[in-house]
């Protein structure tokens, strides 16, 4: 079965516009978040779906420089960007992440695609339903397959809904088997998502000290990192708060 990890990737982000491709050490967000995906060891293929506008086109631009593949379908719509990506790279099996969280970790990418594949479920997480979930925002990673993904297209019918691609199946638990991965500890404290300036400033002072130091980006190295760093940890913690509260 054929494995495709789909990450969609905008500019025109309201809270940050143009975050994906904000530069870290002359190299954006984008790539990082790509090359993290690259080192899954069950992916066959990793895809950056875009959208059609005009402004989009710096990030399909800079997937064909670098040999990213890349597709691009509507803005709003993302479930449909999402099911005619899938559909033209044949995908059995879609690994759904999103192009701000650069520090993304392969091995919990790899543990959510032999949980579905082993437990027959329609849709994996470790992020979603996000009540009470365990795993740090910026980790997220969602596993569904092609049949379940073409049921949402044809049938969600919800905007919103369709804006946010998956929340079709976690709001609908009894329509579908779902399951969430969680942690036997509780790091939602933690945020390493690119929403905003201060996430960008903590993710920026993570990855020079990762770079400089030829260190693994993973997830419990980037804990550890952070509990030794308070300082760093605290530079986005209003943006936590403020996820709490809503």
């Amino acid at each position: 079965m054929k494995i495709v990890a789909i990450t969609q990737a905008r500019i025109s982000s309201t809270r940050l516009p143009g975050k994906v491709m904000k530069k870290i050490k002359n190299k954006p967000i984008l790539q990082y978040h790509v090359d993290q995906i690259l080192k899954s060891k069950l992916i066959n293929e990793v895809v950056v779906a875009t959208s059609k506008n005009k402004e989009d086109s710096v990030i399909y631009d800079y997937c064909l420089k670098k040999n990213i593949h890349c597709f691009r379908g509507s803005l709003k719509d993302v479930l449909s960007r999402y099911y005619y990506c899938a559909k033209k790279y044949n995908a059995d099996i879609i690994v759904r992440v999103t192009s701000d969280c650069p520090l993304i970790d392969p091995k919990i990418i790899d543990k959510c695609i032999k949980l579905y594949k082993e437990k027959n479920y329609d849709y994996v997480s470790n992020t979603n339903p996000p009540e009470n979930a365990t795993y740090p925002d910026g980790t997220d990673v969602e596993i569904l397959n092609y049949s379940t993904l073409e049921y949402a297209f044809n049938n969600c019918k919800d905007r919103l809904l369709r804006e946010h691609v998956t929340h079709f199946f976690w709001k609908n638990p009894k329509k579908f088997k779902i399951f969430r991965l969680d942690l036997s500890r509780n790091l939602r404290r933690f945020r390493f998502t690119v929403d905003y300036q201060e996430d960008f400033l903590l993710i920026k002072k993570v990855l020079n000290n990762f770079v400089n130091n030829n260190i693994k980006i993973t997830l419990s190295n980037i804990i550890y990192f952070l509990r030794k760093n308070k300082k760093i940890k605290s530079i986005n913690n209003i943006r936590n708060l403020d996820l709490k509260k809503n």
